[in-house]
């Protein structure tokens, strides 16, 4: 879909803004890109696909005032900065290799705000003076994802998505001028069927094993929207109905080409059903509470008898057809594997079971359940399964802040989040004493308030910063005088300062002893 099938009236969030730029460019469209990133309004102007002017960019030209000796104001118009680099001796050349840089460097950090958000005006745009970018618009955005995304962000922004299947899209289809040797490879990886894991394993051997390079080159391809991942569990038309007959695996050569057909078979017909279903999981049986821990015991007990090691008495076709079924229950216990992609599984099943895509009120009461087991497991610090039934819960009723909140606790306990940027985005969530008053008693909210309050504490205690931690831990007591977890934290710290008064105290007799001494003895 390009930016022209986009309604006007609204503003999108800032995630598609480099599509946006590169939609524009291989369409040849004309128009403004409008972004706007809280109360400022920055504009791109494009002529047929060209971009040829800019205005309201913060700190567009900073690399290129650094050069100009004359120290003159720069108004963030991209003409007029222009013009005034050439009048202070700066090559245009230069001056406009600067102006692509710090525009596309501005560009990706809204793409990566939360914040952002652009629309796409067609229309000849009205300008005074124009540039044009001189390297194709793919390269530009190559590099500048590169000064402003760290790889460690960017591979962990796909972390738990490598067995999403990337799909060309249209903008993919059209000849892509920019791409790198890496990129134009992951395409037609692509093309191939390959999903995410092995895209990257094969472009990585491309690379020498550089690992790196494929990440980035593989990144610039989904933030351009050359290629979309879809997830493996998006299938309308997989069957949710579980597997309930594993053909067994026997030692017999008597049959062994029968054998060898089943198995093939089983295989074939695994990659038909939903990834639940072919481990033999159904939440209706579960009462819903299936983690992670859940899909790993099912995956050993229904592939254990698939593994080459355990039938190496077989004849090797019948090895070989147990090791492909064997890979496709491993295939699908690594899709599973990863909170996000179970709970959205699960979703997907009740959904299709329920016949809608509208919270109900079954959804809501299956959600509260999940919360109460997610509760369960915290007691028993079982962060990780408290983690999974947590992220199932937020999937399945997404106006519940709390359960996102217990989440982040639970990932943050799991160190998968650093503990004091989990208290700080906790911190901010502000639970509406009014918030979903319909499904929620006033007792109820008042609780999760005050939990709210206690996890952002401990959350600074494990951080470290203690003073934090017992500032929250007061703000729990203010709205729970009888809070359990909050008063013996604040009673800890009164004793502690109390032992460490009286310690000073002892020294401190003690010393003027000693003194005393030796006034006397002087």
């Amino acid at each position: 879909m390009s930016v022209t099938d986009k309604p006007v009236s609204n503003w999108l969030p800032g995630s598609g803004i480099l599509v946006a730029i590169y939609d524009a460019h291989i369409r040849a469209l004309t128009g403004s890109l409008r972004v706007r990133t809280g109360l400022k309004e920055a504009r791109v102007a494009f002529r047929e696909g060209k971009i040829v002017y800019a205005t309201g960019v913060e700190g567009l030209m900073a690399n290129l005032q650094d050069r100009v000796s004359d120290g003159s104001a720069w108004s963030g118009d991209l003409g007029s900065d222009l013009e005034q680099a050439i009048r202070a001796g700066v090559g245009v050349q230069e001056g406009v290799s600067a102006a692509e840089n710090g525009l596309a460097r501005y560009l990706v950090r809204c793409s990566d705000s939360s914040g952002a958000r652009w629309r796409f005006d067609e229309g000849e745009p009205d300008v005074n003076m124009t540039f044009q970018f001189n390297e194709p618009v793919l390269a530009v955005l190559a590099e500048a994802m590169e000064s402003e995304r760290r790889i460690e962000h960017v591979i962990d922004a796909y972390r738990g998505r490598m067995s999403f299947l990337p799909k060309v899209t249209d903008l993919g289809r059209v000849r892509a001028v920019g791409l790198s040797e890496v990129a134009a490879r992951a395409v037609k990886y692509a093309q191939r069927g390959h999903s995410l894991g092995r895209m990257i394993e094969h472009l990585k051997v491309s690379q020498q094993g550089n690992i790196n390079e494929a990440w980035r080159g593989v990144d610039l391809l989904v933030q351009a929207g050359l290629l979309e991942l879809v997830s493996p569990t998006q299938r309308a038309e997989l069957d949710d109905t579980k597997v309930t007959e594993a053909p067994e695996v026997t030692d017999s050569s008597e049959d062994a080409a029968g054998m060898e057909k089943k198995l093939r078979k089983f295989a074939a017909e695994l990659t038909t059903l939903h990834p639940l279903a072919a481990l033999g999981l159904d939440p209706d049986d579960l009462d819903g509470e299936i983690t992670t821990d859940s899909v790993r015991k099912a995956f050993r007990d229904l592939a254990a008898q698939y593994h080459p090691d355990r039938i190496g008495s077989a004849s090797g076709d019948v090895r070989d057809a147990a090791a492909e079924v064997f890979s496709v229950l491993n295939e699908i216990r690594g899709q599973l594997e990863d909170p996000e992609e179970l709970a959205r599984a699960l979703r997907e099943i009740r959904q299709k079971r329920t016949e809608g895509t509208t919270i109900s009120e079954l959804d809501r009461q299956r959600a509260r359940v999940l919360a109460r087991l997610a509760e369960a497991r915290m007691r028993k610090s079982n962060w990780k399964a408290a983690r999974d039934l947590w992220v199932q819960a937020r999937e399945m009723i997404d106006d519940e802040p709390f359960y996102g909140l217990q989440e982040t606790f639970c990932r943050s306990v799991l160190k998968e989040i650093p503990y004091d940027i989990a208290a700080g985005s906790m911190a901010d969530v502000k639970l509406k004493s009014d918030e979903n008053k319909e499904h929620t008693t006033a007792s109820e909210r008042l609780r999760r308030e005050a939990d709210r309050r206690f996890r952002v504490g401990w959350l600074y205690k494990l951080a470290g910063q203690n003073t934090s931690a017992m500032s929250w831990f007061e703000k729990t007591l203010e709205i729970s005088p009888e809070h359990t977890e909050a008063r013996r934290e604040v009673r800890l710290k009164q004793m502690r300062s109390k032992a460490t008064e009286e310690s000073g105290s002892a020294k401190r007799g003690l010393g003027s002893l000693f003194r005393w001494g030796k006034r006397k003895e002087d």
